[in-house]
C-alpha cells in the first residue's frame, strides 16, 4: 500500500487521497501527524479489507457507523459540503447500540444476510414492545449502512430493500389558546422563574423562533429601534438556522421590553455576546430549555403531557393563530424560516414586517 497523498488546503484541514482513489477527502483535522496516524490505523486497513468485507459479521461492518471520526457515511456527506449535526450522529449511534448490537442479527455475516433476517429482527423489536417510530428509525440505520456500502461499491446487495416502514399514528403537537399565551406572559417573570426564562420563551411564542435560534441569539442580531431580529445563526452543525434559511423577523413591543430588561441586567452587552446565558457567559443547553418549560407548565397548571405540549408548541400556536387572523401564509413562511417544496416560495421576499407585527400585537397584547 502506497503512502497516502496529503494536501493542505487553505491553511486549515489536511486532505488525503489513498492509492487507488480518485478524489481527496477532508480529515477535518489540522495536525498532519495525527492525520497520518489515523490513516495508518483506520483508513488504510479499511481499504485493504474491502475485498474481504462480505466475510465480516454485521457487527464488524456496522462498527464505524455514526462515530464522528470513523463513519464513512458521515465523512462522505461532510466532504460533499452537506450538514450533519453531532446530535444526530450521537442519536443514531445510541439507537444502534441499544437495539441493533444487542440483537442476534449482528452475529450473521454480511454475505449471509437476507431480507427475511431484517424482517425477523423487526418482529423481535415489536415483540419487545419497542415503539413503532423507534423501530422505523432503527431499520433506517440499517438502510443507511447498506446503501452506503452499495454506493461505495463495497457491497453487492442490500437486504433491506423492500422493507417498508410500519405505519403508526404520529403524535400531533398540541397548541395553546390565545388566552393561555396572554396569561403565561402577562407579567415578568410569571411562571418562567426569571427574566431570562421569560424572554427565551416569549421569543418562541411571539416571534416563532426555534430553540437553537433563541439560545444562540446575540446582541448584534437585534435591532430594538426597528423591532426586528436578524435570524442568521443557531446551535446547529454549521451554526446556521434550519434549511440554512436566513431571515429577518419582527418582534412585538413586549419582546422589546423584555430584551431591554435582560440588557439592563447583563454584565456584557457586546455584538457577539449571547443574550440568554448563564452569568459566566456560558450558553444554556437543551436540558435547561426542557426543564424550564416543564416547570412553567406545572406552575401555570397546564397539562403538558395530556395535551402533547412542548416548547415547539409555541411556534405551532403562533402559526395557527396568525393564519386564523388572516396573515398571508407566504409572509409567515418568510418570517418564521420555513422551506416549502413549491418553487414559488423561493421567489417570495416578504418585507412588510408591520403587517405581521400588528396581528401578533392584536392577538397576544
Amino acid at each position: 500500500m502506497k503512502r497516502p497523498y496529503l494536501l493542505k488546503k487553505r491553511g486549515k484541514y489536511w486532505y488525503y487521497r489513498l492509492a487507488g482513489e480518485q478524489t481527496f477527502h477532508s480529515s477535518h483535522d489540522t495536525n498532519r501527524e495525527r492525520v497520518e496516524n489515523w490513516l495508518q490505523r483506520e483508513r488504510i486497513p479499511e481499504i485493504r479489507n474491502r475485498g474481504n468485507l462480505i466475510d465480516k459479521t454485521l457487527r464488524q461492518y456496522l462498527d464505524p457507523f455514526f462515530l464522528e471520526d470513523r463513519c464513512p457515511h458521515v465523512r462522505r456527506l461532510r466532504d460533499e459540503g452537506k450538514s450533519i449535526s453531532p446530535s444526530y450522529i450521537a442519536d443514531q449511534r445510541r439507537r444502534m447500540e441499544m437495539y441493533v448490537f444487542s440483537d442476534e442479527l449482528v452475529s450473521k455475516s454480511v454475505a449471509e444476510l437476507r431480507r427475511a433476517d431484517v424482517l425477523d429482527f423487526r418482529s423481535r423489536l415489536l415483540a419487545k414492545g419497542v415503539g413503532l417510530r423507534t423501530i422505523n428509525r432503527t431499520i433506517g440505520i440499517l438502510k443507511i449502512a447498506f446503501k452506503e456500502g452499495i454506493y461505495r461499491e463495497e457491497l453487492e446487495r442490500d437486504p433491506t430493500i423492500g422493507v417498508g416502514e410500519i405505519k403508526y399514528e404520529g403524535r400531533v403537537s398540541g397548541t395553546f389558546s390565545v388566552a393561555e399565551i396572554k396569561a403565561l406572559f402577562a407579567a415578568i417573570p410569571g411562571p418562567w422563574r426569571d427574566i431570562w426564562g421569560y424572554t427565551a420563551f416569549l421569543l418562541a411564542a411571539h416571534v416563532g423562533m426555534r430553540r437553537g435560534e433563541i439560545l444562540a441569539l446575540t446582541w448584534g442580531q437585534i435591532d430594538l429601534d426597528n423591532k426586528v431580529i436578524d435570524v442568521n445563526r443557531a446551535w446547529t452543525d454549521n451554526m446556521l438556522p434550519k434549511y440554512n434559511k436566513l431571515r429577518g423577523t419582527p418582534i412585538t413591543s413586549k419582546c422589546v421590553t423584555a430584551l431591554k430588561e435582560v440588557r439592563s441586567k447583563s454584565l456584557w452587552v457586546l455584538p457577539d455576546q449571547l443574550v440568554l446565558c448563564y452569568p459566566d457567559g456560558k450558553r444554556y443547553g437543551d436540558t435547561w430549555w426542557k426543564k424550564r418549560f416543564a416547570k412553567a407548565m406545572e406552575q401555570a397548571g397546564i397539562d403538558q403531557a395530556g395535551r402533547s405540549l412542548t416548547p415547539h408548541s409555541l411556534r405551532h400556536t403562533l402559526n395557527s393563530r396568525a393564519r386564523e387572523m388572516g396573515v398571508d401564509p407566504a409572509g409567515l413562511r418568510a418570517t418564521m424560516g420555513w422551506s416549502d417544496a413549491k418553487v414559488q416560495d423561493g421567489y417570495t421576499h416578504w418585507q412588510d414586517y408591520q403587517v405581521i407585527r400588528d396581528v401578533i400585537e392584536e392577538m397576544y397584547g
